[in-house]
């Protein structure tokens, strides 16, 4: 075992069995506490509270799901790099979802720190891996104290290009995304309503009209 290899996996090892503030929650899967923690984030709460550990220029929204943007997160102890998603309509700046890359991409500690997973959370409830072996991926589900769904999804992955390589581990508060998702929709369609309107008024117009030719003639 390589030298980081093996402080990684120490390192881990104390942040599991010492700090409630790294893999901890506040709702109960069985006897099991539902995840909002994990490297110093913190589901729901709100990423200003984070700005010295995010890299804040590199905040955009997510394509095809402008209800949610991304930051980049800076390299960290065990962790390479990361991603956190924000809300961008009903909860403005909470966090929705953690996504860390560990520094170590070998299936070796992908094994070691999954017994840690399974110690602590139990055996996962869902395979989200492919048939073949080429992407291993499982993941628990849970419910916290306030009825909200958190999914924990820990991935191993060497050879598929098409998704992130190395050792990821995801956790989300998916009741939040999708409230996200439902707000946008409905600021969407109503947004949309507004400029139909708009455009049906102004087809209406004479050309003559001085609000037609403030729009249509540059100034």
């Amino acid at each position: 075992m390589g030298k980081n290899h093996y402080w990684a996996i120490t390192i881990l090892a104390l942040m599991f069995a010492l700090s409630p503030h790294v893999l901890a929650g506040d709702g109960v899967k069985g006897k099991v506490i539902a995840p909002k923690h994990l490297g110093g984030f913190t589901l729901g709460e709100s990423i200003d509270s984070f700005k010295e550990r995010i890299k804040s220029d590199s905040r955009m929204c997510i394509r095809y799901h402008d209800y949610l943007q991304e930051v980049e997160v800076y390299m960290c102890p065990v962790f390479k790099s990361g991603l956190i998603s924000i809300a961008n309509c009903q909860e403005m700046d909470k966090i929705v979802r953690i996504k860390l890359k560990f520094q170590d991409d070998s299936r070796k500690f992908y094994d070691t720190v999954l017994k840690y997973y399974k110690n602590k959370f139990g055996e996962p409830d869902e395979w989200k891996g492919d048939a073949f072996g080429v992407v291993l991926a499982w993941k628990w589900s849970f419910v916290n104290d306030k009825g909200e769904n958190i999914s924990l999804i820990f991935q191993h992955n060497n050879q598929d290009e098409d998704l992130k390589m190395g050792n990821v581990v995801k956790l989300a508060n998916t009741t939040l995304i999708e409230n996200e998702e439902k707000c946008y929709n409905k600021s969407k369609d109503s947004n949309k309503k507004k400029m139909q309107k708009q455009i049906k008024r102004m087809e209406n117009m004479n050309l003559d009209s001085p609000e037609l030719q403030e729009y249509i003639i540059p100034r």
